[in-house]
This record gives C-alpha cells, structure tokens and sequence, in this order.
C-alpha cells in the first residue's frame, strides 16, 4: 500500500519575478521572454521591452512570430505574435529563425478583428539579433 502526496500551490505562488536588465544601448530593461512564457501568460509582459526568439513568417503581407515552424507552417495563430514597429528591419528574412527585441502590447480591434483565430499580442519591433 502507498500513499500520494499532492501540493497545490496557486498560480500566483508559483510566479517567478520577471528579470529584465539594460541591454544594447536601449533606455529601458530587456526582459529575456519564451515563446511559451508569453503565450501563457501574455498580460504579464505588455508593456515591457522583451527579448523573444521565435520562427518568422509573413502571412497576407503581415509578419508574425510563432513559436516554432510547425505552427507557423499550420498557421497556429494562437501561438503568435503579430511583429509591428520596425519591421523594416525583417525584410529578407522571412522563414527564418530570429530573436527579436521589442514591446509587447496587447491588440486592439483594429489590429486584428478576427476573434477565432488571432495572435496572442504584438511586438513593436524595435532590434533584431
């Protein structure tokens, strides 16, 4: 016979402090982000500057960030992030693995207006690494 022991811990319990710190020449910190971090828990990071590396693909003329190629490849919206600011910056590489440097926003309707399938937040690009 045996016996299980559980732990329940909240979700706030097991939040870890965000570390951000000044990064190449920027004013503000650079919190270093996850793919998985920000789309689990976006609203923690919007508004602040983010380290991302992700997959890149243009889809109907916009830049996004997935979380891997598979999901870029199967158009997984929910698992990305819609790259605005200088996305000049992106030409040439699309399909392509990068990470970027930027602040993450939350979208508003005018961003994106289908409520189904859009992106976790957006990314106003700011540096590309």
């Amino acid at each position: 016979m045996f016996s299980m022991v559980t732990f329940q811990a909240s979700a706030a319990d097991q939040r870890v402090a965000i570390r951000c710190t000044h990064f190449g020449g920027l004013k503000e910190k650079v919190c270093p982000a996850s793919m998985v971090g920000l789309t689990s828990d976006t609203q923690r990071f919007h508004g602040r500057t983010v380290a991302v590396s992700g997959y890149v693909k243009v889809i109907e003329g916009k830049p996004y960030l997935f979380t891997g190629k598979e999901f870029a490849d199967n158009f997984s919206m929910a698992d990305s992030i819609l790259l605005t600011g200088q996305v000049a910056l992106l030409k040439g590489k699309n399909s392509s693995w990068m990470t970027l440097i930027g602040i993450l926003r939350p979208l508003s309707d005018l961003d994106y207006t289908d409520d189904i399938f859009r992106p976790i937040a957006k990314l106003d690009v700011q540096v590309i690494r």
